[in-house]
């Protein structure tokens, strides 16, 4: 089907803005807490990534002695967030447009191990960077090959181009990895994230045995039935009835609610991370999100 372009560049240059503010327990006593730091940050980013002046801006400001080995964190209202997901991904899951500029509490004490992996380094978030892109690449090409072959230099340009934000410099590598001109993927790489429920993932053919095009409606059909019934199942009155009364799922991709009838291969193509997965939030009714009515519009 190809890649809309036009949107996958606005997807690489989504921004969320932040307020990071240092926790309260870890400013220096008798003193005023320090001022909160704004970042305009990447949605296709991470935490780890955007925030080397945030933890210069408030390493003077804790209670124990600067220290850079301290490892950051993060958490919203209490709640550790998860350096490894996408900042678009947890703010969709998370947050919400009238939250904005989004508020995150910084820390540098008690790491939440339980919660979140370490990542004392950049080089932790290249290497879990790089070893999506080889599942990815399993996923969508039934073996890792195309990644494996990539050069020494060619990493470096991926990483690089990613880490500054160069669209050009990032997908000028990024596109050997796609399937070649008048090939299908054989599966889409997709993570589909709920706040309670953890990820759900799994192979997914875009093409149907009718050689149809299978839209997002299916796919979630087929992964979260309980929320997104088949549409050939027949259930009774009285289930329609218990299902209509339940809170209802919302499908929220880049920030935005595309319409169920999107062909999957689309949004795979265009509105995928630069990790090649597509991230599929789902929010319910009642967790109060608001996103803004806009939708993606797929070539029909």
């Amino acid at each position: 089907m190809g890649e809309d372009k036009e949107i996958s560049r606005q997807v690489w240059d989504g921004r969320i803005p932040i307020c990071f503010t240092l926790a309260e327990d870890e400013h220096t006593p008798g003193q005023d807490p320090p001022p909160p730091y704004y970042v305009l940050a990447p949605r296709i980013s991470y935490l780890t990534l955007v925030t080397d002046a945030c933890q210069r801006h408030f390493l003077n400001s804790k209670r124990e002695p600067p220290n850079f080995d301290d490892e950051f964190w993060c958490d919203l209202n209490g709640m550790p967030l998860k350096w490894n997901y996408p900042i678009g991904v947890l703010f969709d899951l998370y947050g919400s447009p009238d939250m904005l500029p989004w508020n995150i509490t910084v820390h540098f004490q008690v790491y939440p191990e339980d919660d979140i992996l370490h990542c004392a380094e950049k080089s932790v978030v290249e290497e879990h960077m790089l070893s999506c892109l080889k599942e990815a690449d399993c996923i969508r090409n039934g073996s890792a090959k195309r990644t494996l072959n990539l050069l020494k230099k060619d990493v470096k340009q991926l990483w690089d181009g990613f880490r500054s934000g160069n669209y050009e410099r990032y997908w000028q590598i990024n596109k050997r990895l796609a399937p070649h001109d008048g090939e299908s993927a054989k599966n889409i790489p997709f993570r589909i994230y709920r706040r309670q429920g953890g990820v759900v993932m799994g192979p997914f053919n875009p093409i149907n045995e009718q050689g149809e095009f299978q839209t997002l409606g299916d796919l979630l059909s087929t992964c979260l039935p309980d929320l997104y019934p088949p549409a050939t199942s027949y259930a009774s009155e009285t289930d329609n009835l218990q299902h209509s009364l339940k809170p209802t799922p919302i499908v929220i991709i880049q920030g935005v609610q595309p319409s169920l009838e999107t062909p999957v291969q689309w949004l795979s193509d265009s509105c995928s991370h630069p990790d090649n997965f597509l991230h599929i939030v789902i929010r319910m009714s009642d967790e109060e999100v608001e996103i803004a009515d806009d939708s993606v519009q797929p070539p029909m």
